[in-house]
């Protein structure tokens, strides 16, 4: 065996064993320009700082608002009639009593048939509709969240392993240079080695482009500044407790989306008596004072008018809104039925990933065992694997090849364990989101 192999192979595997000891580990320090970001304080700023959220929160204050203009009464209409000019008398704007002419009359419009209070129930209805619609947008965009954090999270484990394996592949580059001056070493051997860290390197390229993109989405849906990197933690994986499926069927019909096609389907009825009571014409009633024009001298008239309803009946706008009214109704089934075959399908998904997580955490480890005490793990299993693939390695205990198989084989299993981890949060959130609850935590 070469010493001086050996000795750079004694000297890397430490080195390895603290970078392996830290990988997994969340590392909380970081720039100042970075936000260290936990789920639970996420949550609190999509609702505080979201400019989604903020500026659609203010459709419900416009449709409130739209309720005191429905309660309003009609303006009372007053018409002030005068002489302009006297020819007899030659004066101009007079009004003395005994001379002029002055003629006062005040109107008020009155909507009959229950078109005013109607338009009211019409006006607060739609209340309801963007209050359900501001709740369904909140929902959206915290799995929308979830998923871009737990994606962000995935890629920077993701980053913590390429450091590892790069460190790895560098001590064994620079262990193969100095045998290779010494004539120690095949220089396709080295050649191969520094294939396998370019493709490393080109993975951990394309896996900075995603923490970018990711960092740049969560960056716009929170609200922080342009110049702030993100820095996730941990994602909280649930416990795995979940209800049992009727009653998140159940829970489901509560959803902010079912519960507006509901309220769709409220608002077009109302719509249909506001147009039936369009139907029906106002009444104007009035008053009128005439100084001088009639056969007395200061006539006090009461008036009343209304359309005939011969050819307008409001008769197109009726149909159109029975028509909505069937339509939303449609609509609102559909929704339901959405609903509750999106909780079936998310309610499996979960359940299998569930499944495959807790076979791969149940087995225990087969090199990894401690004592009787520690019985170890398949994921401490992978890292003891891979220093004794660096080890054996350097030491000339298995060829090139068994090394780089043993290395993607471990690059292959910590990704998946990675994105089994990511994936089961959220499966968990997807089937929070469909049934509208935290029912799965």
């Amino acid at each position: 065996m070469n010493r001086h192999l050996l000795l750079k192979g004694l000297f890397f595997i430490p080195a390895l064993f603290i970078a392996l000891e830290s990988f997994g580990t969340p590392v909380v320090s970081a720039p100042t320009d970075t936000v260290v970001l936990t789920v639970p304080a996420a949550e609190q700023r999509l609702v505080s700082q979201s400019l989604m959220l903020l500026a659609t929160r203010y459709n419900v204050d416009i449709a409130k608002s739209e309720v005191t203009q429905a309660k309003a009464w009609y303006n009372p209409n007053i018409v002030y009639t005068q002489d302009l000019h006297d020819p007899s008398t030659g004066k101009w704007f007079d009004n003395a009593y005994p001379t002029s002419e002055v003629d006062v009359q005040i109107h008020e419009l009155f909507s009959i048939a229950g078109r005013h209070i109607n338009a009211v129930r019409l006006a607060e209805i739609d209340v309801q509709r963007n209050q359900l619609s501001f709740d369904d947008l909140t929902r959206s965009l915290k799995f929308e969240m979830y998923n871009d954090i737990a994606n962000l999270f995935q890629a920077q484990q993701t980053k913590d392993l390429f450091v590892v394996e790069l460190a790895s592949l560098d001590k064994v580059i620079s262990a193969y240079e100095e045998e290779l001056k010494l004539g120690a070493a095949a220089g396709n051997d080295l050649i191969r080695l520094k294939a396998e860290k370019q493709s490393t390197i080109t993975d951990r390229l394309a896996n900075y482009q995603n923490i970018e993109d990711l960092e740049s989405q969560i960056r716009v849906l929170l609200g922080f500044k342009e110049n702030v990197w993100i820095k996730i933690v941990n994602i909280p994986l649930p416990s795995g407790n979940v209800p049992v499926l009727d009653s998140l069927l159940g829970f489901s019909m509560k959803r902010p989306d079912v519960q507006l096609a509901s309220t769709d389907v409220k608002w077009n009825q109302q719509n249909l008596k506001l147009q039936k009571s369009i139907g029906a014409p106002d009444f104007v009633l009035g008053t009128e004072y005439d100084r001088r024009s009639s056969y007395v001298n200061d006539l006090w008239l009461i008036n009343g008018g209304i359309d005939i309803p011969i050819f307008n009946r409001n008769q197109g706008n009726i149909r159109a809104a029975k028509f909505a009214v069937t339509q939303s109704q449609y609509y609102d089934t559909l929704q339901q039925q959405t609903a509750q075959s999106e909780v079936v399908s998310a309610y499996g998904q979960f359940i299998r990933i569930k499944q495959v997580r807790d076979s791969v955490n149940a087995q225990p480890g087969v090199i990894s065992a401690n004592g009787p005490a520690d019985n170890g793990s398949y994921s401490k299993d992978l890292d003891v694997m891979f220093l004794n693939a660096v080890s054996n390695f350097s030491q000339r205990r298995i060829s090139l090849l068994e090394f780089l198989d043993q290395l993607r084989t471990y690059d292959d299993a910590r990704r998946d364990l990675i994105t089994l981890d990511s994936d089961y949060f959220i499966a968990a959130q997807q089937l929070n989101y469909v049934t509208g609850t935290t029912s799965v935590r």
